[in-house]
């Protein structure tokens, strides 16, 4: 068996396994005590841009990941 296959194979495992966790809905949990659910969503609230800014690098990463593996297999 050739070993670039099996690396192909891998390669192809691990971007079907990354995709489907990515596609798979996170649920947040809500704390029973109102005053701390509030000031979680307050919290959430004053580091949105933050989370929007590593939500773009994290995008970015995970195109260049997506594209080299296809290039990778296609070779």
């Amino acid at each position: 068996m050739d070993n670039i296959l099996v690396l192909k194979a891998i390669v192809a495992a691990i971007l079907a396994l990354w995709a489907i966790d990515v596609l798979r809905t996170k649920r947040r949990k809500e704390h029973s005590d109102r005053a701390i659910a509030e000031a979680n969503a307050r919290e959430r609230h004053d580091w949105r841009y933050f989370r929007w800014e590593l939500r773009i690098m994290q995008i970015a990463c995970a195109l260049y990941f997506i594209l080299s593996a296809i290039k990778f297999i296609q070779t």
